[in-house]
């Protein structure tokens, strides 16, 4: 089985939180959407469109995507990552408003170019995901999905695996950390990465799965 590898972006996620609100030029008009959810530029200067999301930056989708500090949420991307083995795609799910205090999964590229997903808790220790049988190639595009579910009775617990439907056949790599992600808000951190598809909806793992 795979391992899931610890990525090193802790010094880029203080660097994007520093930065927030410092660039007002980068802060789209009212009304600035990206696959039909409103946004604000927070660092960088990433080309978005309609449905895209390219370059190097921070993107925040406020409270919007989320309701309540207690969801169980399943955020599903696709991404591209074959630009160099510094790309890579973090998700902070449940932060206070300057995207802190959540918890962030990133999908990224070691230095041999490999494949691999660092989790940060949300008190801003590293955590390192369980192993799963599946492979990602990440020269090429591809989906995955990552479910927090922010609010069990043992803290946040983190799932992620290849694709959409939940696997019947692989381990996912999950991880139970204790530590409740602090707000409601959305953010995307990204290096050198291309994001085609962005959603965000209700939990698909079975209660079972979580125990």
């Amino acid at each position: 089985m795979k391992n899931f590898n610890k990525l090193a972006v802790l010094g880029l996620t203080a660097a994007f939180v520093t930065g927030c609100g410092d660039d007002d030029d980068d802060t789209p008009a009212a009304g600035a959407s990206v696959f039909d959810k409103s946004y604000t530029v927070v660092t960088g200067t990433p080309t978005v469109a309609t449905d895209s999301i390219s370059g190097t930056g921070t993107l925040s989708f406020a409270d919007s995507l989320v309701t309540a500090r207690t969801e169980k949420t399943n955020f599903l991307f696709t991404v591209d990552l074959s630009e160099g083995n510094d790309s890579f795609v973090a998700l902070h799910s449940f932060s206070e408003s300057d995207l802190s205090g959540g918890q962030i999964v990133t999908l990224g590229r070691t230095a041999d170019g490999s494949f691999a997903v660092n989790y940060t808790k949300a008190d801003g220790t590293s955590g390192t995901m369980t192993e799963f049988n599946e492979t990602v190639d990440p020269s090429a595009a591809f989906t995955f999905s990552i479910e927090v579910h922010n609010g069990e009775d043992n803290g946040s617990h983190v799932i992620a695996w290849v694709g959409d439907a939940f696997p019947t056949t692989a381990e996912p790599g999950e991880e139970t950390d204790g530590i409740f992600g602090a707000g409601t808000f959305t953010g995307l951190n990204f290096q050198n990465a291309t994001i085609t598809a962005f959603t965000v909806g209700a939990d698909e793992v079975a209660e079972e799965e979580d125990e």
